[in-house]
Formats: structure tokens, sequence, C-alpha cells
């Protein structure tokens, strides 16, 4: 996928507008956290943290969610990561970014 540089990302199934996939992304998100039960009882959702990498060679898009989960969980961030990121990866066959997501991956802090 390129870099979203001029608000648009292309993925296997063509341009998508980068102001469709970020919130669209944002909600999936938000549906697996309450799906795999991460919050609190009554406890309101973290900002997701979605946003561009620090470098291009990280992907275009990085999160922060599972990071910030995981001392609210009490358990390891990159397995919270998996679990989401597996739970997203179900959520994408079934939306319109399935074609617009060419790769979902967890990588450690300071990959």
């Amino acid at each position: 996928m390129a870099r979203p540089a001029f608000g648009r990302m292309e993925g296997g199934g063509g341009v998508i507008s980068a102001s469709l996939l970020e919130p669209t992304l944002s909600s999936l998100i938000q549906i697996s956290v309450r799906e795999l039960k991460l919050l609190e009882e009554g406890g309101g959702l973290p900002d997701v943290g979605l946003g561009l990498p620090r470098s291009s060679s990280h992907g275009d898009l990085a999160c922060s969610i599972a990071m910030q989960l995981a001392s609210r969980q009490r358990k390891p961030p990159l397995q919270l990561a998996e679990a989401l990121a597996a739970a997203l990866r179900e959520k994408l066959k079934e939306s319109a970014l399935q074609e617009a997501v060419e790769r979902l991956e967890v990588k450690p802090p300071g990959f």
C-alpha cells in the first residue's frame, strides 16, 4: 500500500479515501475491543490511537490501543494486540475495506 500522502491509500482493491479508511478502521477496532471485553464494566473506550507511524517503513497506519489497554487488563500489550488483530481481520472480511487493507500485522514496540 502507498502512504496516504494525498488523502488516499492504494491497496489490493484500488484506491480508497483516507477520510473513509481511518474512521472506519477506528470503528472496527472499537467494536473488537468491546466484543473481546477488554474494557472494565462502565469503563470508557480509550482513544484508538490510529495514525501514521513514525517511519514510512513501518507501514501506512499504526494503532496504540493495545498499549493503552495493557495496564487496565494487566496483560502483555502484544497478547492484546494479537487478539485485537485476529478480531479485526474477521471484521475486515465483512467490511467495504476488505480490499483496501493489504496486510494487518502486530509488531513489538520499537521494531
